[in-house]
């Protein structure tokens, strides 16, 4: 356990300022005196402000270096999702059928005793075990929506256990209004409601349960771990006040088994700007990236990126014009970009001729492509480059479906059983590093500076040159010289792939131990 000093006597504490998070003092006394002695001005490096269409959001009060943490959070609530696979209430982490134990006391999931002694499961425990409140578990089926009752229910123990927490997270917005009469909320009305009210005999009501359920869904933030063994759900005081944007200017990441959230500059920050975070995915077309907020966060985005039909010259949602394309082959090709592209029942006009497609054609153009590349054999990058070459009269090379296309071989080529970066040939590391190359572009205009995005790229890119410069050299067809030239432009994309995960616990030895291979092998002897 991490232990703090008050700022002003270096006594050990535990209450800190509620901005910021990062001074602590042992009383309100000390915390006032250090507030005028100077932490005014070193405080977080934002403030809440409001507006009519932003709401509440945050915005710096200084400039803010690329790289620098803004704030950092532990979760108010972390749960499961609604609807999750079998996971362990401790420690979150997925639990497989051969795997699964039940708590000695309550009988939900857990990972063992320890696990089910965890300050995080207590109280809940005690709670469902006394009212005898079991999961119903469906082990033929994937996903169980028994989870559904534990963000609510962790949420309103919260009452009695931390009134504060509990306050700042109904202070939340909330788009009760927006979901109450959707099929999901009729069954957690019908279904829950009923089990923490007249089963738990919690001091609660309809309204109360099904705005917290509305809450997470308009605020959580979806946490995971590199690993994969980690998909929950949490909610952060301050951090949902973070307002979107298609081309965010700060990335998040967790820290430590309590996933604590960390969010920081990708990009400087100028004093006066709005901080901004995204909730949807990058590589994804205006259409599609709006229907998801609209869909999931309930808000129509008026971003730059959404108000602008080229999408900063990339024309992610476009396609080639058919009618040009017929009487000119090239990559120039005209395209077709929407007549309105905050909304989506504009029609699609050609930037050069008359041409126009309607949007419900578009839409459903969309629609085929996606579930075509759903439907892709994931294990066979043959299958992608198949895609790829079949739609290349049609989609042009920054088109949302080549881009995602794209991403997945950069992936597969290096990482996927059977094509290994020492062991593919040639040309596919030739193929990976021209791929790396090609999202590179596009994450410069879309995801600038240092979001994970790019940082993942750059360490794929020093891996396949560091291949395939050693071939080369080894094969005598480039001279020492070149070799190590190439090894040190291979150094330095790791350096600032470095620069950019080093912040993520899990990444930081692996690329310590990278760095360190890749400086053995600029001694080619």
């Amino acid at each position: 356990m991490v232990v703090h000093f008050c700022s002003v006597c270096k006594k050990p504490s535990v209450q800190s300022c509620s901005l910021c998070y990062r001074a602590y003092y042992c009383s309100k006394e000390h915390q006032i005196q250090d507030w005028k002695k100077g932490h005014k001005n070193n405080c977080a490096p934002f403030k809440i402000a409001i507006n009519e269409v932003l709401g509440r959001h945050l915005i710096s009060t200084c400039d803010i270096p690329e790289g620098s943490v803004i704030l950092q959070r532990k979760p108010l609530v972390i749960c499961p999702k609604i609807v999750s696979l079998l996971l362990c209430l401790g420690c979150h982490k997925k639990l497989n059928n051969g795997d699964l134990n039940a708590c000695s006391k309550c009988n939900w999931p857990v990972c063992g005793m320890g696990c089910e002694n965890t300050e995080l499961h207590k109280d809940e425990c005690e709670l469902l075990s006394q009212n005898n409140i079991r999961p119903q578990i469906n082990l033929g089926s994937p996903k169980q929506s028994c989870y559904a009752l534990i963000a609510p229910l962790r949420s309103l123990l919260l009452k009695e256990k931390s009134k504060s927490k509990f306050e700042a997270l109904m202070n939340m917005q909330s788009n009760l209004e927006n979901h109450r009469d959707s099929a999901l909320y009729l069954a957690l009305k019908q279904n829950i409601v009923p089990i923490i009210i007249d089963k738990l005999k919690i001091d609660t009501n309809e309204e109360e349960i099904l705005t917290i359920c509305s809450i997470f869904d308009t605020n959580a933030f979806d946490v995971r771990d590199s690993k994969g063994l980690v998909n929950v759900r949490a909610l952060y005081s301050t951090v949902s006040l973070i307002s979107h944007d298609c081309k965010q200017n700060t990335r998040h990441y967790y820290i430590d088994d309590d996933f604590e959230i960390h969010v920081s500059a990708t990009i400087p920050i100028k004093k006066g700007e709005i901080i901004t975070t995204s909730y949807t995915q990058t590589l994804w077309g205006t259409i599609l990236r709006r229907k998801h907020l609209k869909q999931f966060k309930n808000f129509d985005c008026t971003c730059n990126r959404c108000k602008d039909p080229t999408e900063f010259g990339l024309y992610v949602g476009s396609i080639y014009c058919s009618s040009c394309r017929e009487n000119d082959k090239s990559n120039c090709c005209p395209k077709m970009i929407s007549t309105d592209s905050i909304n989506s029942n504009a029609n699609f006009k050609c930037e050069n001729c008359d041409h126009v497609i309607a949007a419900k054609q578009v839409h459903w153009g969309n629609e085929a492509l996606r579930n075509e590349i759903l439907s892709l054999n994931k294990s066979d990058p043959k299958s992608f480059e198949a895609f790829l070459e079949k739609y290349k009269d049609v989609l042009h090379s920054t088109n949302t479906h080549v881009l995602e296309v794209k991403y997945a071989l950069s992936q597969m080529y290096g990482n996927l059983n059977g094509y290994n970066i020492c062991d593919i040939a040639d040309d596919l590391v030739e193929r990976k590093i021209t791929l790396c190359h090609e999202l590179l572009e596009v994450a410069d205009i879309l995801c600038p500076g240092s979001s994970r995005f790019r940082g993942s790229l750059l360490y794929d890119l020093q891996a396949a040159m560091v291949v395939q410069t050693r071939r080369s050299y080894e094969q005598e067809k480039i001279t020492k010289q070149a070799a190590s030239e190439r090894l040190l432009e291979a150094v330095t994309i790791l350096q600032e792939s470095a620069k950019i995960l080093s912040v993520e616990p899990d990444m930081k030895d692996l690329l310590e131990k990278r760095l360190e291979t890749l400086s053995n092998y600029l001694d080619l002897d």
